[in-house]
């Protein structure tokens, strides 16, 4: 009985890397981390309240006053603008006696000569009782999301914004695994070991 010699067990061939493989890679990270950084500083920006300076203002609406544009549970987002024109639609606070007495979104229309608004609800017959100054006007309404009442919540609440920043955090400083990128150099022909 005679012993052959036996087979050569031998690895595919791969050919070399691509560099740009790498690149793709490389390109992608850097997409998806910046896209993330965008919207989170994109949610900052708009869930920054007015009173620290923000120029946003998100409202959720409650009433039929401005049905049909609006309705119960809509989310408008308003932004403070130096002058409004009739057809705006705006957010204001009306204040009797210093005291604010809610919030108020309202069709503007007509602008006074000393500078106030007249305004009136869309699903109204009548204009609302009192003259507006710019300092109970909180913003145009730029944007409605229908029905988006929780986005409001979610994104006003701090947990909210801890969670994505670390979560932003986490992905900027997790280690990079030098074993996940195959290596760049020509492949071995034969990766078998000696017979």
């Amino acid at each position: 009985m005679t012993m052959t010699d036996s087979p050569t067990i031998q690895a595919p061939a791969a050919g070399p890397r691509s560099p740009n493989d790498r690149g793709w890679r490389r390109a992608w990270r850097w997409t998806t981390g910046l896209l993330c950084v965008a919207f989170m500083v994109g949610a900052i920006i708009v869930a920054w309240p007015q009173s620290l300076g923000g120029q946003f203002r998100m409202v959720v609406v409650s009433g039929t006053s401005m049905e049909p544009g609006y309705h119960t549970g809509d989310m408008l987002l308003a932004i403070k603008s130096r002058n409004y024109e009739p057809g705006d639609v705006i957010v204001y606070s009306p204040q009797i006696d210093g005291v604010t007495v809610g919030r108020v979104v309202h069709r503007v229309i007509e602008v006074q000569d000393n500078g106030t608004y007249l305004t009136q609800g869309d699903n109204k017959d009548y204009r609302d009782p009192w003259s507006i100054p710019k300092t109970w006007v909180e913003g145009r309404v730029i944007t409605l999301v229908p029905q988006g009442f929780i986005v409001i919540y979610v994104l006003r609440n701090p947990i909210f914004l801890a969670v994505m920043s670390g979560l932003l955090l986490t992905m900027a400083l997790w280690p990079r695994d030098p074993l996940s990128d195959p290596p760049s150099g020509p492949a071995f022909d034969d990766l078998a070991p000696p017979v």
